[in-house]
């Protein structure tokens, strides 16, 4: 190791904060006392209500400060804050950089952040790949931030949209690290059922072990492949990311990532050698570039820590955040949460993003159904064991069965589907109604899922039943975050189509969201309105059974979801200014979209930028941005085709460009809004600073 363990492993992260809340998220080596934090001059004494506190290994202490009351914070004041404990009398004192060199002489009382309620301008933006050849767009955010540090020039907030981490997409050089990660930390380890291994302390490192992942430890279906090309194949991958090599299996592994993919501390205490040993020469060459690329990420991660000190950050997962494709179609569900290690793997990646994103996006959503569980298992000691056959599919039903028996006040919703095999699924991952549970009722059916499956497992199974990812933010415009990955609409004629992004019931929540609002950011991880000609593709493949293989989940690719949707955006009630931020598709583009042949439509932006450190395939994107203009540009009788023909959609120019409509450069987007919610400019910050500006289409002729 070549540096002593700091005392703060990750933070501190500025999270969901307003005039009644103050939410911060860091990880230390050690576990603290006797907490107090000084927040805008006052003094607040820390009980447990207001901590989280999580023993992530022997080393590794997570910590989620959450404090509410009512005008807490003020609005467009500056607020420094800082933490102590016993034997700190500054927690954060020991991390560098942590403030700016122009914050004058109040920085020696922590980080600065104002309440900005009302919003002017926002960063947001998805889509972060550590060992992706482009640079870290977080990186420019907090440059231009250090230049100027007013009121004026502060962002509202932070918004990532989407694949904050890649657990399905993991550089060689990253996973030796993360093992050295769990060796220097202590994280928990665990036992697996169904796997070739049996406990996660036998997970190879070793130089020729990596790469190797797909093919000798990821688990395969037991069915034959249903295509409409191919119906011979059995046993093929259900994980079914062409990178997944590398796929992160157990919950050391998912933790080590967040860790060093979020701060700079963790890097400097590991060797990654520059030439490995015992690889074949393309891996070698591979391990090469992708280190050269990982040491360059992580020497900007000092930058990315202070910004996420200074503005509060929100997050939504995508499918990377999990796995690729995550419940794509109902026939993945069915193999993914059918067997016993895919269905471990899913649930390890999901405890994961619930600890650090989920949580702090709004802490009391997460406080009866899933905090007291997380405490049994953080709870436990150092191994976390699993019962003999608690992974069978049919005895996780079982318990779940019996657990909702013994608390009347938590009822299922078990979907009633007429296929069998959808049936499966809906038992497995259905939705739990809590809306009317009391906190007794929770306790108890923890209580009871518990005496029947370990802790763990207990874990996975009550997150893979939560709805209540979503959330919205009291700012004005009003922020309205979805959560497209699991409440879907599943296909009711063939289980290898691709699903709804949401279901009926998850679209009219929506629309409760909107109405009687005249301004409203909705937060789609995937474009609503996206590249009709790249749509078209994934059409085409989804046609032929390769739904997969195109990654065909767009708005627009399940009729109900579709329809539904749109018949939002016309509802009479809805929104005047409609503003959706996305990212995922590793490009950048604006619309301005309108209802056809409606007098006081409301004006509708579909603003997307992807991705903070990743890009499309470069040769390819430039001739499919130009075959979209040609099939599907503004006059194009084609529009009349397609399920969005109710819909005007004029796309925006980059930098003033006369036929250009899409950026394929790494970005962070701005958006700036005007006192009515109608974007005043829509922009992508690019690393070396420069900006990409979508300007308005030309007036019509």
């Amino acid at each position: 190791m070549t540096a002593d363990l700091a005392l703060i492993l990750a933070g501190p992260f500025l999270r969901h904060c307003d005039n009644d809340n103050f939410t911060l998220c860091w990880v230390s080596r050690e576990p603290l006392t006797e907490l107090e934090l000084t927040l805008a001059d006052k003094c607040h004494a820390l009980t447990p209500e207001h901590l989280q506190a999580f023993a992530l290994g022997e080393k590794a202490f997570y910590y989620l400060l959450h404090l509410k009351q009512t005008d807490l914070l003020a609005s467009n004041q500056a607020i420094n804050y800082q933490l102590s404990a016993k034997g700190y009398p500054d927690l954060f004192a020991s991390v560098s950089e942590l403030t700016y060199p122009a914050q004058d002489a109040n920085s020696e009382n922590g980080p600065r952040f104002y309440i900005k309620p009302d919003i002017s301008q926002m960063l947001h933006g998805s889509c972060r790949n550590p060992h992706h050849h482009s640079d870290d767009a977080l990186k420019a955010a907090d440059t231009r931030l250090s230049q100027d540090l007013s009121l004026e020039a502060r962002p509202s907030l932070l918004m990532l949209s989407g694949d904050q981490v890649y657990v399905d997409d993991i550089a060689g050089p990253m996973l030796y690290a993360i093992g050295q990660v769990i060796t220097l930390l202590g994280l928990k380890q665990e036992g697996f059922e169904g796997a070739k291994i049996t406990h996660s302390d036998e997970l190879d490192y070793g130089f020729s072990a990596l790469y190797q992942r797909h093919k000798h430890l990821l688990p395969h279906t037991q069915y034959p492949a249903k295509t409409a090309l191919w119906r011979w194949y059995r046993n093929h991958p259900i994980f079914t990311s062409s990178l997944a090599e590398n796929h992160l299996v157990s919950l050391g592994e998912v933790i080590a990532l967040y860790l060093l993919t979020w701060s700079p501390e963790l890097w400097q205490c590991i060797d990654i050698p520059e030439t490995p040993q015992a690889m074949t020469p393309a891996n070698t060459l591979r391990w090469q570039k992708q280190a050269a690329y990982l040491a360059e990420f992580a020497k900007g991660l000092g930058q990315v820590r202070r910004l996420l000190a200074h503005v509060p950050t929100y997050m939504m997962f995508d499918d990377h955040d999990i796995t690729d494709d995550w419940n794509l179609t109902a026939r993945w569900e069915e193999a993914a949460y059918g067997h016993a290690f895919s269905k471990r793997i899913i649930g390890n990646a999901l405890i994961g993003y619930t600890l650090f994103q989920g949580l702090g996006n709004n802490p009391d959503k997460f406080k009866l159904e899933l905090l007291p569980l997380m405490n049994k298992l953080f709870s436990q000691a150092n191994t976390l064991e699993t019962k003999a056959n608690s992974h069978s599919i049919d005895a996780a039903c079982a318990d779940h069965n019996a657990a909702e028996a013994a608390s009347e006040n938590n009822p299922a919703e078990i979907a009633s589907e007429s296929n069998a095999a959808e049936k499966a699924i809906e038992t497995d991952v259905g939705s739990a109604d809590v809306k009317n549970a009391d906190e007794s009722a929770a306790k108890n059916a923890a209580k009871s899922a518990d005496e029947t499956v370990g802790p763990q497992d207990a874990l996975i199974q009550a997150l893979l039943k939560f709805e209540h990812w979503h959330y919205s933010l009291a700012t004005s415009p009003k922020v309205v975050v979805l959560d497209t990955r699991t409440r879907r609409w599943r296909s009711e004629s063939n289980l290898a189509k691709p699903s709804g992004l949401m279901d009926w019931e998850a679209l009219m929540d929506l629309q409760q969201e909107l109405i009687d609002q005249d301004k409203v950011i909705i937060v789609s991880p995937a474009p609503i309105f996206g590249v009709k000609f790249i749509e078209a593709i994934q059409r085409t493949a989804t046609l032929i059974g390769g739904s997969l293989l195109v990654d065909a989940e767009n708005w627009m690719a399940h009729p109900g979801a579709a329809n539904a949707l749109l018949s939002i955006f016309m509802h009479r009630k809805t929104p005047q200014q409609f503003v959706i931020l996305s990212g995922d598709v590793h490009y950048s583009f604006a619309y301005d979209i309108r209802i056809r042949f409606r007098h006081g439509s409301p004006h509708i932006y579909q603003i997307t930028c992807s991705g903070i450190k990743n890009q499309f395939p470069e040769k390819l994107l430039p001739w499919f941005d130009k075959l979209n203009g040609w099939l599907y540009g503004y006059f194009s009788p084609l529009n009349l085709f397609t399920k969005r023909k109710r819909m005007l959609i004029r796309g925006r120019r980059p930098n003033g460009h006369s036929s250009q409509r899409l950026v394929n450069h790494s970005g962070l987007g701005i958006l700036t809004l005007a006192e009515n919610g109608a974007p005043k400019q829509i922009s992508v910050l690019h690393s070396d600073l420069s900006q990409t500006h979508f300007e308005p289409p030309r007036d019509e002729r």
